[in-house]
């Protein structure tokens, strides 16, 4: 029971922080949300850092997870078609988890808050060697060819990251068809794709 009312406050802040902004959700704002007494958000966060601190361990599990279910399929270029695309709309697929405004709050809230900054560079260090060994193996197929599978993962990622922003900024949908087909021509070709003979 108890687990079940920590998770309740933490999904509370979350809605709060999509409407609000991480900067004015505070664990007065939770309790008021929930009808319960401040008191009992204090029992289970000390502080709003300690909230914080949870809901950052919360939101890097799912992205972890978010890397982890790649199909595999007999045309190992397919496969690697879908794998890039997986990649590059991987905050996409999150939303099912949670609202990208948590993940971008948590990024800015990074500059002023060590454990976040610390769990995000963690974070970040994992998903690059997930995508790293995929390229990898693709690579090693001689699907790709690349000088450099590090800086291939980390430029595949800061993509998908780009398009986080940019997706609410192109309202057309044809438009952000035409984005999206962009950002994966572009790193195609930064990894000397080679298509199907």
């Amino acid at each position: 029971m108890a687990n079940n009312k920590k998770q309740e406050i933490i999904d509370t802040y979350i809605q709060l922080i999509v409407e609000k902004g991480i900067e004015k959700a505070s664990l007065n704002s939770v309790a008021a949300r929930m009808g319960i007494p401040q008191s009992l958000v204090f029992h289970y966060f000390k502080n709003k850092d300690a909230l914080i601190e949870t809901l950052t361990d919360y939101i890097a599990d799912i992205c972890k997870e978010s890397y982890r279910h790649e199909p595999k399929l007999e045309d190992k270029r397919q496969e690697f078609l879908l794998f890039v695309r997986h990649t590059l709309n991987v905050h996409e697929y999150r939303r099912s988890y949670f609202d990208p405004v948590i993940y971008s709050g948590l990024i800015y809230l990074s500059e002023r808050n060590a454990y976040v900054k610390q769990k995000f560079i963690e974070l970040t260090g994992i998903i690059t060697e997930t995508v790293c060994q995929k390229l990898r193996e693709y690579a090693a197929l001689g699907i790709i060819s690349t000088d450099d599978l590090l800086l291939s993962a980390r430029t595949l990622l800061c993509m998908a990251d780009g398009i986080l922003s940019y997706r609410g900024l192109i309202p057309d949908e044809g438009q952000l068809a035409a984005f999206l087909q962009k950002q994966e021509d572009v790193f195609l070709t930064s990894v000397s794709f080679v298509p199907a003979k």
